[in-house]
């Protein structure tokens, strides 16, 4: 069963980005109930690898008072097998957001040979 919450960065990323030739990183910013309260979106310089900005993306949330944050981001190399980068980033800003109970939801890798979820893969 795929979760609400990999449909919705399907939805909101996944059309435009799934053969994308540059790596772009989506953080959709939940209130409580789910209700999306605000979607950014950023680039790397090089557009072939983007680091994950935890401190702009914990500040952001806690400047939207928000309850769960989702990220997702493509490989344009078309394999979404996260690499050892992706996950050391996802788990940083896991502790970045614990100590002000904002829950990192998902981090959604999406390519165009499909997509890969932490949360279903045990990685959150």
């Amino acid at each position: 069963m795929v979760s609400d919450h990999v449909l919705a960065c399907l939805d909101h990323f996944g059309d435009r980005h799934q053969n994308a030739h540059s790596e772009e990183i989506l953080a959709l910013f939940l209130a409580r109930d789910g209700q999306v309260i605000a979607e950014d979106y950023s680039t790397g310089p090089s557009g072939w690898s983007v680091d994950l900005p935890v401190r702009l993306i914990a500040a952001r949330a806690l400047l939207l008072a928000a309850d769960d944050v989702v990220i997702a981001h493509n490989h344009p190399s078309g394999d979404p097998t996260p690499s050892r980068q992706d996950i050391l980033a996802t788990n940083r800003l896991e502790r970045a957001l614990f100590p002000f109970a904002i829950r990192v939801i998902d981090h959604v890798i999406i390519s165009g040979q499909g997509w890969f979820s932490f949360r279903r893969a045990g990685l959150l």
